[in-house]
């Protein structure tokens, strides 16, 4: 974030190139606890070097598995070990300390961690120790640069493994973190967690990343793709206390204003055929939020809610009459209309959309 030509990588030692991977020079020594996976005891005991190890696959000795250098400080770095080290820089690497999470197993994996986007010495973890049979949600924020902890998971269920996170560039009290049953978010760092649906499936989210240009959320799962969420601004409003209020339709996001272009190929593939995979654009247009926190209802279902009451009691019911039960027949299932107008307010689009409750999108 401070020059726009330097790389970190990590090994056991973190790595620095300030000429875009031309060169390197390593800032620290050996970041990990260096011990070597064949002394280490399984089920119960050390086994040979000939047993059944995953000899393809994993180091021998420990590694640097996530790399966070502050936006605003430069030269504060934070790295994450997957044998449970969390080291902090202050100086670029001349000097480094341990930061010690409170009940965390020992050598727990660091899946992730972030340097705040809004304060100097705010940083989040997200641990993961379901190698050694624990699955809780760990997910730390330190308020002083990683010398003192507390939990951010919330109610996060148990089992659900955090993968990954990210703190919004606008709000500082909005996350969003990736899990092993899906992705989440918070509009109060980490108070309480909502799922986001809409589409996604129920599986791994590896890691999630925001577009700060247009305030996407974008999330990649195991084995199932990415997913992108589609300007995701509104959540900002909802730690205002926006879902508190009846009937709330948040700000649009400007639209793009262009012709589609379908050159000699199927929409959308302009050079490769129309067999190839190309996944959608986001639709044409403004996208419309709104939010509704009760359900409008019909004279019939307000009948049947009054019916269900009497029934619950063991009493009559009485004959609604023709009339009403005619009016019934005929009335339209509640639908909400968005109207647009010009700068000069004269309407140029009418909207429909759903009236059920929650936030809906058109």
């Amino acid at each position: 974030p401070h020059k726009s030509t330097r790389l970190y990588f990590g090994s056991q030692r973190l790595w620095r190139s300030n000429d875009r991977g031309d060169s390197w020079e390593a800032v620290s020594s050996d970041l990990t606890r260096n011990r070597n996976r064949y002394e280490l005891e399984m089920m119960g005991r050390v086994w040979s070097v000939d047993a059944l190890y995953d000899n393809g696959a994993m180091s021998r000795y420990g590694t640097i598995t996530t790399i966070s250098e502050s936006r605003i400080v430069e030269g504060l770095i934070y790295v994450g070990t997957d044998d449970g080290h969390i080291q902090v820089t202050e100086d670029g690497g001349n000097s480094w300390r341990v930061a010690v999470l409170p009940n965390v197993p020992e050598f727990s994996f660091v899946n992730d961690i972030q340097a705040s986007f809004h304060h100097s010495d705010k940083v989040f973890v997200a641990i993961d120790a379901h190698k050694i049979g624990d699955f809780t949600p760990y997910l730390f924020e330190s308020s002083d640069r990683g010398l003192t902890w507390h939990s951010v998971a919330g109610n996060l269920p148990e089992g659900e493994i955090v993968w990954s996170l990210e703190q919004d560039h606008v709000a500082p009290d909005l996350l969003f973190v990736g899990a092993e049953f899906g992705l989440y978010f918070s509009p109060d760092r980490g108070g309480e967690w909502v799922k986001l649906s809409g589409g996604v499936p129920t599986i791994s989210f590896r890691d999630v990343e925001v577009s700060r240009r247009e305030d996407d959320l974008v999330g990649a799962s195991f084995g199932r793709g990415f997913y992108i969420l589609d300007d995701y601004s509104s959540l900002r409003e909802i730690q205002d206390g926006a879902l508190e209020k009846n009937e709330v339709l948040f700000p649009v996001r400007d639209a793009w204003w262009y012709v589609p272009s379908v050159p000699m190929q199927a929409r959308g593939k302009p050079t490769l055929g129309s067999d190839d995979f190309t996944a959608p654009n986001p639709p044409f247009g403004a996208l419309i939020t709104y939010y509704l926190r009760e359900a409008r209802t019909t004279d019939k279902e307000k009948r049947l809610r009054e019916e269900q009451v009497l029934r619950e009691k063991g009493e009559n019911i009485p004959f609604p009459g023709w009339e009403r039960l005619t009016d019934e027949a005929i009335e339209m299932k509640p639908k909400v209309f968005i109207t647009v107008r010009d700068l000069e307010g004269r309407a140029v689009r009418r909207l429909v959309g759903p009236a059920s409750p929650g936030i809906h999108r058109i």
